[in-house]
């Protein structure tokens, strides 16, 4: 349609381009000659008849043109390129938050700050004099800290608070740099300059909001939400209102949110004073907005909602200001504009359990339930009424504190406020019932949870589940009467709801032979259950068959089970499972047998110098008679590294375990296919180990350095020496504290 000439000038190449520089400016020359004759084109055809009514007012045609190029270019251009817009912050080196866009680097860091707020036990002191009025800290189990995060909490513990001050004529300016933190902290007076370093911790959420902006990102609304509700949380409140209205209120037009998570801070560190202070300055700044001169900044400035005073009343009702609860239920109506909800009343109820006061508790509920004779609001439609989890907050803490009794009232008061119950409030009273004592008080509830009683269940669709069950087996098996664990056994398999039959259940009927001394008949009908109910064989009924014949007296038995659980029905025992066993050759005063139990151990993985292994391993050693050096130099010596990782190289990775009894008799579990040449290597190795292991308790014996000369027997003959005179004395003791077999 259009003819295009390219001049010679144009195709001749550069000596001093290339081919490809050539080839671009070619194409250039050619697009360009191609806009032009189109232009001369449109100017010679004149405005066409579908646009004359525009002709008038519209531009000149070269202006429409090139409106119509740029549009070209708009659709040529990859929609994912936005650097043509005119909009670029240059206060951030990343182009994307530049562009305000979203950046996987800003999500990270906005997640790992949601991490840390989570978190509670991490509470820091603040640092220098910025502190926050009236904090409140909470004593927090310290953790035990490992690798590099130790060592930065060891450089942190040197690094103290560095204030100078210096009195002049002039006035001075001292920086103090920090290692970990957003970098100044100064504070000047008259003639007086103090200076003091603000530290951030590792796990501080305003490091990661320093190394946000060090690395040239920009911090959404998200960031700056979960950083002061992270700060809150860790007794910072202060703190996070600066960061609110220094940097969040400057970049952002903020949202409920944000304003609501600096409220819930001060609520965390149980001011609610403060929360209620600055939700005032928020509704006075809307109220601001109604003058002529803010018009249209009204609809620009976030509410308050109702997530915004149910923690405010929660903390006012857990430190006993009921009176200020109800104020703060009539501000908030009157003045914030925010209708109480059921969230608002739970909190309310829920403050007021954690206060100890649940008569107080039950009258929230009874003024709750006297608002339907409130006229304006059942006009507004705006009436909420209790629910049964607002019943179950004070039901539950009765049944806790053995008083079950108000619990079954405020049951039936439920029922004249017309509430229907939940499984979970009935199985609060029969906990209740059964902790107390009272299995017939408890099967009352079950009958009617049955659909015997006076609530309709089936219209309520509630019904039994495995746990109403399975708190009358552990209150039977504890008690050690199989003859009712049986019983409710069967009524779970007679039940119409069909109740799935799982570990939990198994090991509560293997618990109850177990208590009436019958380990035989605890081990036979665990496996005859998991069998006719194809359950997956499980560590807990499996370990209360291990207790059974521990708490019998057969270790042997014991074992053997523990065995099986590994090789038959591939479980893994778990420490307590072994912690059984270790009671059990305590109580038999059999030292030999709690080593090699602790071996055992080792090679299945698990660690005997800490947790509640060693606590065991100490209490059965203790009763043995050995003294707490003694305990102490003999998990040494099990739990020593050298001697675990030469064990394993000479026996081939392979478990092999000694079990030797009172009577001298050895057992060995080798593999059956063995040859008598295999069998002289396993003596040798043996016998090695057994001296290996006899210079390890002894400690002092040196080890040979090398050959079989006269010193390695010499050292050999000293430490079996040693060894023989440490078993004598440890007979010697175990035989002046008395012989006790538990049989």
């Amino acid at each position: 349609m259009f003819r295009v000439t390219v001049s010679r000038e144009v195709s001749r190449v550069s000596p001093h381009e290339t081919k490809l520089d050539a080839r671009a400016r070619v194409f250039e020359s050619v697009r360009l000659s191609v806009t032009r004759e189109r232009i001369m084109f449109l100017d010679e055809r004149g405005p066409s008849s579908s646009h004359s009514s525009r002709s008038s007012s519209s531009p000149s045609s070269f202006e429409r043109n090139d409106d119509e190029e740029e549009s070209m270019d708009v659709k040529r251009r990859n929609p994912q390129d936005k650097s043509h817009l005119a909009f670029h912050d240059e206060r951030y080196a990343c182009r994307k938050c530049a562009r305000s866009a979203s950046c996987f680097a800003v999500h990270r860091a906005t997640q790992r700050i949601i991490t840390i707020g989570k978190k509670k036990s991490l509470n820091y002191s603040s640092s220098g004099g910025g502190g926050g009025f009236g904090e409140r800290r909470r004593a927090s189990s310290s953790r035990r800290l490992k690798g590099q995060r130790a060592k930065r909490e060891e450089e942190e513990a040197k690094m103290t608070t560095t204030a100078t001050s210096r009195v002049g004529d002039g006035e001075e300016e001292v920086e103090a740099k920090k290692r970990s933190g957003d970098g100044k902290g100064t504070t000047t007076t008259t003639g007086t300059t103090t200076t003091t370093a603000i530290e951030y911790a590792y796990d501080d959420p305003r490091y990661e909001l320093k190394k946000l902006k060090d690395a040239g990102h920009r911090p959404t609304m998200k960031t700056y939400t979960s950083l002061v509700a992270a700060l809150g949380k860790q007794n910072k409140a202060k703190e996070a209102e600066e960061i609110f209205n220094q940097e969040a209120r400057v970049e952002f037009d903020c949202d409920a949110a944000i304003f609501n998570a600096v409220a819930h801070g001060y609520c965390e560190n149980d001011q609610p004073d403060e929360a209620m202070r600055f939700v005032d300055s928020w509704a006075e700044e809307i109220g601001l907005c109604d003058r002529p001169d803010m018009e249209g900044m009204k609809d620009k400035i976030a509410k308050p909602n109702r997530a915004t005073h149910p923690e405010i009343i929660n903390a006012y009702a857990r430190n006993g200001e009921y009176r200020k609860v109800y104020r703060t239920l009539r501000i908030m109506e009157e003045k914030h504009l925010v209708v109480p909800s059921e969230r608002t009343y739970n909190a309310f109820i829920k403050g007021c359990i954690e206060n100890n006061d649940p008569e107080e508790a039950e009258t929230v509920i009874e003024r709750w339930n006297n608002e339907k004779y409130d006229l304006e609001k059942m006009a507004s439609k705006l009436v909420t009424k209790p629910v049964a989890a607002s019943y179950g907050m004070v039901i539950d803490y009765y049944c806790n504190n053995d008083d079950v009794g108000k619990g079954r009232k405020l049951l039936e008061k439920m029922r004249w406020a017309n509430v229907s119950p939940s499984l979970p409030i009935f199985n609060m009273l029969l906990k209740g019932y059964l902790k107390s004592g009272n299995p017939r008080a408890a099967e009352v509830i079950f009958r009617e949870l049955q659909g015997g009683g006076s609530w309709d269940m089936e219209k309520m669709h509630v019904k039994p589940d495995v746990q109403t069950y399975t708190m009358f087996l552990e209150y039977w098996a504890n008690a050690g009467d199989t003859e009712n664990a049986e019983r409710y056994l069967n009524a779970m398999r007679k039940d119409k709801n069909k109740i799935k039959i799982d570990s939990f259940v198994i090991a509560s009927v293997a618990k109850a032979y177990a208590r009436a001394c019958d380990p035989e008949m605890a081990e036979e009908r665990c496996k005859t259950l998991m069998e006719e109910y194809k359950v997956k064989p499980h560590v807990v009924p499996l370990t209360t068959v291990v207790a059974a014949y521990c708490t019998d007296g057969d270790t042997s038995e014991a074992e053997r089970v523990v065995r099986e659980m590994m090789d038959i029905y591939d479980v893994n025992p778990n420490e307590r499972t072994f912690s059984h066993v270790i009671w059990a050759h305590g109580q038999r005063e059999d030292v030999a047998s709690i080593r090699r139990v602790a071996s055992w151990m080792i090679d299945l993985g698990f660690r005997i110098d800490r947790g509640d292994t060693k606590t065991a391993l100490f209490r059965a050693l203790q009763e043995c008679g050995l003294g707490r050096n003694a305990v102490e130099n003999l998990i040494q010596d099990v739990a020593n590294q050298d001697v675990i990782r030469k064990r394993h190289t000479e026996n081939g990775n392979q478990r092999l375990y000694d079990r030797s009894n009172d009577d001298n008799e050895t057992v060995r579990i080798v593999p059956p296919e063995t040859s008598q040449q295999q069998r002289q290597q396993q003596q040798q190795q043996d016998q090695s180990l057994v001296q290996r292991r006899s210079i390890a308790v002894g400690g002092g014996a040196p080890k040979p350095r090398g050959g079989t000369g006269t010193n390695a027997v010499k050292t050999k003959r000293r430490a079996l020496l040693f060894r023989n005179n440490l078993i004598a004395r440890t007979n010697r003791a175990a035989r002046c504290c008395g012989s006790f077999c538990f049989l």
